[in-house]
């Protein structure tokens, strides 16, 4: 569905440019649509690159998809597919059709905040472990499409940013989870199972880790694409319904608290306590490296985030 409507609206764009070159497009930047059309055409590819996102409500089919692919399937798609939903945006709307954008951002922008407060709360009930992860991704690409929906050259680096930052720390996060899910069994948080403190503690760390990464805490790579869209959103472009983006911004802070909740809550019942049976593995020397080198990266992108502040590419046009 979502390739669909992207079609038909490269095929819109390619009728009425004349070409398929992305550059002669970002030029043009909608000159060839009345703004009814231009409308139409931003409508086409936003809805269809928000089910690659996915964006709220059309996210329904991820945390499914997550529960029941093997881990290194869920890691690939965590980091690095759903990114081209974002990167969707950032190519083939904003720059082509941005009057179109411009106007449909407030709605894009109330969207992705329901869906960072509506994944926060779904990860405090969350029983499997795998879908309390993919929920959290939600929340997460939430606050890329926030910082897009703002329109300021802020609100576009924190994009591109949290999108790398998002990467790495989801990658991190479903090594640990999937190997728990083949030393439990299970990833169901009901399982019995001794906890990461006693039983193993490298993946203890590594989960605590991630989690830490992942509520956005300063210093590490999660903090930066969250605040500089918080940011971007309380002062967002001219011509943005400025009142309501303020709201946008409030909401997303509640959604960052939300996650520092359900992250307290996975370490009680995974990490914390004095439970030391059924004994489990401790990481071994491969999943050790592994491990370090998303912990170094995640550090580095937090400490020294200029190493990855992107500036917004040449053929993007914010309005």
């Amino acid at each position: 569905m979502g390739s669909t409507l992207m079609l038909i609206g490269l095929l819109a764009v390619a009728a009425s440019t004349g070409t398929t070159n992305l550059e002669v497009w970002a030029q043009l930047a909608g000159a060839t649509f009345s703004r009814p059309q231009g409308l139409v055409v931003a409508g086409l590819f936003v809805l269809g690159l928000s089910f690659k996102v996915p964006v709220w409500p059309l996210h329904t089919w991820l945390p499914w998809v997550h529960s029941s692919a093997p881990s290194a399937g869920s890691i690939l798609l965590a980091a690095v597919l759903l990114k081209l939903g974002t990167y969707g945006l950032v190519r083939l709307v904003i720059p082509v059709v941005p009057a179109g954008f411009a106007t449909i951002a407030p709605v894009l922008g109330g969207f992705a905040v329901v869906g960072i407060i509506w994944a926060g709360l779904a990860c405090l009930v969350e029983r499997d472990l795998k879908r309390l992860i993919a929920w959290s991704s939600i929340a997460h690409l939430g606050f890329v499409v926030l910082g897009l929906a703002s329109g300021t050259e802020a609100g576009m680096q924190a994009a591109l940013f949290g999108n790398v930052a998002h990467g790495v720390i989801s990658a991190l996060l479903f090594v640990v989870v999937g190997a728990l899910k083949h030393e439990w069994g299970s990833a169901g948080l009901g399982t019995p199972h001794a906890s990461l403190r006693e039983a193993a503690p490298h993946w203890g760390f590594a989960l605590i880790f991630g989690l830490a990464a992942s509520m956005g805490l300063p210093g590490l790579a999660g903090f930066w694409g969250e605040f500089g869209a918080i940011y971007a959103a309380w002062a967002p472009a001219p011509g943005r319904p400025g009142g309501f983006f303020v709201l946008l911004a409030v909401g997303a802070a509640v959604g960052a608290a939300l996650a520092a909740a359900y992250s307290a809550r996975v370490l009680r019942e995974v990490w914390g306590g004095e439970r030391t049976k059924p004994a489990i593995a401790d990481a071994g020397k491969i999943e050790l490296i592994v491990i370090a080198g998303l912990v170094i990266i995640i550090v580095g992108l937090g400490v020294y985030p200029r190493c990855c502040w992107i500036r917004p590419p040449r053929w993007s046009r914010l309005s």
